[in-house]
């Protein structure tokens, strides 16, 4: 059985201020599990949540929403009073939380912004779905990084015109983030510091790299600057994401993968949710800038 504990954060309905029974998790982080119906009785009483985040799909993971009684469809109940633990019964599954602690930014500490360049957003030429609603995020962290001191490093696509991966050569896709080119460029509105790193990537014709490691300096320069933790979001979930946290983690360093500034080209459905979930596997830690102390 899965079950939310009481915690740094957690007020339980009859500990504490409360009005109406509210139940106020914060900083806790949800997510449905579906593990069957739930084997016990419904508790008499019954609670309203607030303030409480659960996983929506790729792009919207821990999106903060009210939980309300609905006939036991979306809505949970919980034991007033209960002292240490709540169980929430749920027809799609139980709700286990994943606790989050705030996150202090420290030396060691560095950011990845992958890929967020013109081709990627709306009207570019390999366009992610609603790719432009990671810039307010990413903007978020880029300037609590900055403000902290640490490094930052913005990966690109930077790809010769007759590249490999380009369908008039046999590739995959349609012509995009051509060197010197204005889709090449990141977002004007995207807010890079001045001494951001740039890295990039897939520059010869015969070579396609969806990680920002692959056969770039990337990893020697995150070495000399003692970096030990990773903060990775950009463009696209389900590929330069995927595959440059695959070899952050495969080259031993820990990952935090910032989940309110992804988004996923889709080219199957749910590939962007199936790749949050290898990156998960892998052991990133999935955050929002709300988690950050910074």
């Amino acid at each position: 059985m899965n079950f939310l504990d009481s915690g740094p954060g957690f007020h339980h309905a009859g500990a504490g201020p409360r009005r109406n029974d509210e139940v106020v998790l914060n900083q806790s982080f949800l997510k449905l599990v579906p593990l069957g119906p739930h084997p016990f009785p419904a508790p008499a009483g019954r609670v309203v949540l607030k303030s409480v985040f659960r996983s929506r799909g790729e792009g919207d993971l821990f999106k903060p929403f009210s939980l309300r009684e609905k006939g036991g469809d979306e809505g949970c109940v919980g034991a007033p009073g209960a002292p240490t633990a709540y169980d929430f019964p749920n027809k799609r599954g139980w709700v286990e939380r994943n606790m989050a602690e705030r996150i202090t930014l420290q030396s060691g500490d560095a950011l990845i912004a992958v890929d967020v360049q013109n081709d990627f957003l709306p009207g570019g030429s390999l366009a992610v779905p609603k790719g432009d609603e990671v810039v307010p995020p990413l903007n978020r962290y880029l300037a609590a990084f900055h403000a902290a001191g640490l490094p930052i490093f913005a990966t690109r696509d930077w790809h010769p015109a007759n590249h490999c991966s380009f369908k008039a050569q046999g590739g995959p896709w349609p012509p995009h983030c051509v060197a010197e080119t204005a889709g090449a460029r990141f977002s004007a509105d995207l807010e890079l510091p001045a001494g951001t790193t740039i890295i990039s990537k897939a520059t010869t014709p015969a070579k396609d790299a969806y990680s920002g490691f692959e056969g770039t300096d990337l990893e020697a320069r995150l070495r000399a600057q003692g970096v030990r933790r990773l903060f990775i979001g950009g463009l696209a979930t389900d590929y330069c994401v995927l595959n440059t946290v695959r070899d952050a983690r495969k080259n031993g360093f820990e990952v935090y993968l910032l989940t309110d500034a992804i988004r996923a080209v889709n080219v199957k459905p749910d590939d962007g949710r199936r790749a949050e979930d290898e990156m998960r596997r892998l052991g990133a830690r999935p955050l929002q800038r709300e988690m950050l102390a910074a």
